[in-house]
């Protein structure tokens, strides 16, 4: 069982804290998993949420190709759903994900993306957050 959740780095202590908490995460991804199938047609809030959870967690997992698609099932329900704090979040997210990965061109799309949604808020903190990042 636990070759599954080994990593090709060394064994230093974060890849020995990273091996106690994998399971306790898999076990999170599989409940969360669970809830967008029971409120994908019933509850759209709830839905978004388990999504947007379900999108940070394979994030914090690693797995950047699951977060990637999560992120980007919200944005055409954020934009069907007029969501614009949605819709930004999930940009800032996606623009996260590709600057980590150093693809920075496709980074920038989403961080200008989710600059246009704080415009679109009037929040004027996130406005300036969503700039740094472009700076």
């Amino acid at each position: 069982i636990l070759a599954r959740y080994s990593r090709p780095a060394g064994s230093d202590h974060n890849d020995k804290v990273a091996l106690t908490k994998a399971p306790a995460m898999q076990e999170r991804i599989w409940q969360i998993e669970r809830a967008i199938s029971k409120y994908k047609s019933t509850d759209l809030n709830r839905f978004a949420s388990a999504l947007f959870e379900l999108g940070v967690l394979t994030l914090k997992n690693g797995d950047y190709n699951r977060s990637i698609a999560v992120f980007n099932e919200i944005i055409p329900i954020a934009k069907a759903e007029g969501r614009t704090v949605w819709l930004g979040a999930a940009h800032a997210n996606l623009g996260a994900i590709f600057k980590d990965t150093g693809q920075i061109d496709v980074a920038r799309q989403h961080f200008a993306e989710e600059l246009a949604a704080a415009r679109a808020c009037g929040d004027g903190g996130w406005e300036q957050r969503a700039a740094a990042k472009l700076a």
